[in-house]
């Protein structure tokens, strides 16, 4: 996700965020100077919410990088949902999140285990 540093900061230029530290004035950061947590936390679901609206497929590798589990839980059930996903967009992700495996996020047929070769 963060592969292209410019990318991301075009997409969140303008926002900035404050850090409030004991009792001095609050901290201010570029979105840049964000960890890669942050910066994801704030591209991913845009991403998500354009596939829905563009009917996109969506590939994700390493969904759960630097996201909370609640987040990347909400995202995917979006994808599932009737009433949100009306055009049938596709989420096609990599995870080493075994929480994700529970058929109340996924179905059987959607799991696939895959294991890497030399070539």
């Amino acid at each position: 996700m963060n592969k292209n540093p410019e990318m991301l900061r075009r997409a969140l230029s303008g926002f900035t965020f404050a850090h409030q530290a004991d009792d001095d004035e609050p901290i201010t950061f570029d979105i840049s100077q964000e960890s890669s947590g942050t910066q994801y936390y704030f591209i991913a679901p845009a991403r998500g919410s354009m596939s829905l609206l563009t009917a996109k497929c969506l590939l994700f590798d390493e969904i759960d990088r630097s996201l909370h589990p609640k987040l990347t839980s909400f995202l995917i059930k979006h994808f599932h949902s009737k009433e949100i996903n009306k055009k049938n967009a596709q989420l096609i992700f990599t995870t080493h999140n075994t929480t994700l495996l529970d058929l109340e996020t996924l179905r059987r047929d959607q799991i696939w285990f895959v294991s890497k070769q030399k070539n």
